[in-house]
């Protein structure tokens, strides 16, 4: 009598890992096919991929129009994802949850690269024998603020670039809509004036050295910095001009970029 209940137990036990490792491969196969219909900018693609009433929950909040969510994002600029798989649980015979790793880049209208590095949870099920995606969450990890280290870097680019008279470097440091203030001048809007102003400016001065007081981050995105300066101006009875400065940093991607700019001598 107890021989049926052991055949069936052991028929169970053998046959879960094989069930694991079937969900494993379909969860898998909508991943390549995910990742797939993103880099070829296909938001109907991944729409399909999604159950009925299929939700994504980004930092917006829960989305059900994923066709028009990834339609946005590609808008923005993104145009390429890689992703991972860590994990998946098999939660029955036709539910699932999975998470990973995801990695997307492109570039925005004004030439801003741009780079998110994040994590995701998913939620499958079984729907008309397919497995589908029905709840799909992806935030982007904590970004270091802006510290003393990572200003000083920002710093010495500028510092070389502009010492050897490469002004085109040191307008990319800007943001696109950046501002500088010189003393004694009308301010200048826009990382195409400010360049040309440097490149001006650089035929009278040589020898810069930046030094960075303080670094107060002000949020995720930007920071204020303090700090002094020295240049040496050019011709024959040559002059040293040391001050002070306050910029604004703002995030841009990955990167750093001069949002705001002002300094004066101390003379």
């Amino acid at each position: 009598m107890r021989m049926p209940y052991v055949l069936c137990f052991l028929l169970t036990a053998f046959s879960m890992p094989a069930a694991a490792a079937d969900i494993k491969q379909e969860v898998e196969k909508i991943r390549l096919a995910y990742e797939e219909n993103f880099n070829k900018q296909d938001a109907a693609g991944i729409a399909a991929l999604y159950a009925t009433g299929g939700i994504e929950v980004n930092a917006r909040g829960p989305l059900t129009d994923i066709a028009q969510v990834y339609g946005g994002a590609f808008k923005a600029g993104f145009n390429h994802n890689d992703i991972k798989t860590d994990q998946v649980w098999s939660l029955g015979t036709d539910t699932a949850i999975g998470l990973g790793e995801y990695h997307i880049t492109g570039k925005n209208q004004s030439g801003v690269l741009l780079d998110v590095v994040g994590r995701w949870t998913a939620v499958y099920v079984l729907e008309g024998g397919k497995w589908k995606i029905r709840m799909l969450s992806a935030f982007p990890k904590a970004l270091p603020l802006a510290d003393k280290a990572t200003i000083e870097k920002l710093n010495d680019a500028f510092v070389r670039a502009f010492n050897k008279g490469d002004f085109a470097a040191v307008g990319a440091m800007y943001a696109e809509d950046a501002t500088a203030l010189p003393p004694g001048s009308t301010m200048i809007n826009g990382r195409s004036n400010i360049q040309a102003f440097w490149t001006q400016a650089g035929q009278g001065i040589s020898d810069v050295k930046l030094t960075t007081v303080d670094v107060k981050p002000l949020g995720p995105d930007s920071a204020r910095e303090i700090g002094t300066f020295s240049l040496m101006t050019k011709g024959q009875q040559s002059q040293q001009v040391v001050g002070k400065y306050v910029v604004v940093w703002q995030r841009a991607g990955n990167d750093w970029k001069l949002a705001t700019d002002i300094w004066n001598a101390d003379k």
